[in-house]
Protein backbone atom coordinates (compact mmCIF):
# COMPACT_ATOMS: atom_id res chain seq x y z
CA UNK A 1 0.00 0.00 0.00
CA UNK A 2 1.97 3.06 -0.81
CA UNK A 3 1.01 6.73 0.58
CA UNK A 4 -1.20 4.87 3.05
CA UNK A 5 -0.58 4.05 7.02
CA UNK A 6 -1.93 2.60 10.15
CA UNK A 7 -2.47 4.72 12.76
CA UNK A 8 -2.38 3.16 16.16
CA UNK A 9 -6.09 2.76 16.18
CA UNK A 10 -6.13 0.81 13.45
CA UNK A 11 -7.66 2.55 11.13
CA UNK A 12 -6.05 2.92 7.42
CA UNK A 13 -6.44 6.87 7.70
CA UNK A 14 -6.85 9.79 9.55
CA UNK A 15 -10.34 9.34 8.41
CA UNK A 16 -11.45 6.93 11.19
CA UNK A 17 -11.32 7.18 14.75
CA UNK A 18 -12.10 4.72 17.33
CA UNK A 19 -13.62 2.65 13.99
CA UNK A 20 -16.46 5.11 12.63
CA UNK A 21 -15.90 6.62 10.05
CA UNK A 22 -15.35 11.20 10.91
CA UNK A 23 -18.70 11.74 8.69
CA UNK A 24 -20.77 9.71 11.26
CA UNK A 25 -18.69 11.30 14.01
CA UNK A 26 -19.39 14.64 12.55
CA UNK A 27 -22.98 13.60 11.69
CA UNK A 28 -23.81 12.99 15.54
CA UNK A 29 -21.92 15.70 16.85
CA UNK A 30 -23.62 18.01 14.44
CA UNK A 31 -26.99 16.64 16.04
CA UNK A 32 -25.74 16.80 19.73
CA UNK A 33 -24.93 20.56 18.86
CA UNK A 34 -28.07 21.36 17.73
CA UNK A 35 -30.68 18.91 20.07
CA UNK A 36 -31.07 15.79 18.11
CA UNK A 37 -34.67 15.88 17.76
CA UNK A 38 -37.04 13.05 18.47
CA UNK A 39 -40.43 12.41 17.17
CA UNK A 40 -42.89 15.07 18.28
CA UNK A 41 -45.34 12.45 17.62
CA UNK A 42 -44.30 10.23 20.59
CA UNK A 43 -45.85 13.05 23.02
CA UNK A 44 -49.33 13.03 25.05
CA UNK A 45 -51.53 16.01 24.82
CA UNK A 46 -49.86 17.43 27.79
CA UNK A 47 -46.33 16.85 27.48
CA UNK A 48 -47.02 19.06 24.09
CA UNK A 49 -48.60 21.84 26.26
CA UNK A 50 -45.70 22.10 28.67
CA UNK A 51 -43.27 21.97 25.83
CA UNK A 52 -45.06 24.44 24.00
CA UNK A 53 -45.66 26.66 27.12
CA UNK A 54 -41.73 26.50 28.10
CA UNK A 55 -41.00 27.65 24.27
CA UNK A 56 -42.80 30.90 25.10
CA UNK A 57 -40.87 31.33 28.44
CA UNK A 58 -42.63 30.26 30.81
CA UNK A 59 -41.60 29.04 34.32
CA UNK A 60 -42.89 25.61 35.59
CA UNK A 61 -44.66 27.34 38.21
CA UNK A 62 -46.40 29.76 35.80
CA UNK A 63 -47.15 26.54 33.30
CA UNK A 64 -48.75 24.70 36.57
CA UNK A 65 -50.68 27.69 37.20
CA UNK A 66 -52.03 28.03 33.95
CA UNK A 67 -52.67 24.11 33.24
CA UNK A 68 -53.80 23.77 37.31
CA UNK A 69 -51.61 20.98 38.05
CA UNK A 70 -48.46 20.89 40.59
CA UNK A 71 -45.32 22.18 39.85
CA UNK A 72 -44.01 18.49 40.44
CA UNK A 73 -46.53 17.17 37.96
CA UNK A 74 -45.00 19.57 35.25
CA UNK A 75 -41.80 18.94 35.68
CA UNK A 76 -42.64 15.37 35.14
CA UNK A 77 -43.91 16.08 31.89
CA UNK A 78 -41.40 18.31 31.07
CA UNK A 79 -38.58 15.65 31.97
CA UNK A 80 -40.75 12.84 30.09
CA UNK A 81 -41.11 15.34 26.42
CA UNK A 82 -37.38 16.22 26.58
CA UNK A 83 -36.22 12.68 27.08
CA UNK A 84 -38.49 11.65 24.53
CA UNK A 85 -37.27 14.45 22.13
CA UNK A 86 -33.63 14.11 23.03
CA UNK A 87 -33.50 17.85 24.18
CA UNK A 88 -31.19 19.01 26.46
CA UNK A 89 -31.88 22.57 26.62
CA UNK A 90 -34.10 25.03 26.83
CA UNK A 91 -32.54 27.05 23.46
CA UNK A 92 -33.28 23.24 22.43
CA UNK A 93 -36.75 23.00 23.28
CA UNK A 94 -37.27 27.15 21.70
CA UNK A 95 -35.60 25.34 18.41
CA UNK A 96 -37.90 22.18 18.34
CA UNK A 97 -40.86 24.15 19.14
CA UNK A 98 -40.02 26.97 16.59
CA UNK A 99 -39.27 24.53 13.75
CA UNK A 100 -42.20 22.01 13.84
CA UNK A 101 -44.69 25.35 14.00
CA UNK A 102 -45.65 24.64 17.70
CA UNK A 103 -44.95 28.63 18.39
CA UNK A 104 -47.18 29.86 15.65
CA UNK A 105 -50.09 27.82 16.90
CA UNK A 106 -50.48 29.88 20.03
CA UNK A 107 -50.23 33.04 19.22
Amino acid sequence: MVGRSVRKSGCPSAECVDGRDLVEVRDRAGRQRHGAQGDAGNLSERERSVIQLVALGYSNKEISSRLSLSIKTIETYRTRATDKLELHSRAAIVRFAHSNGWLAELQ
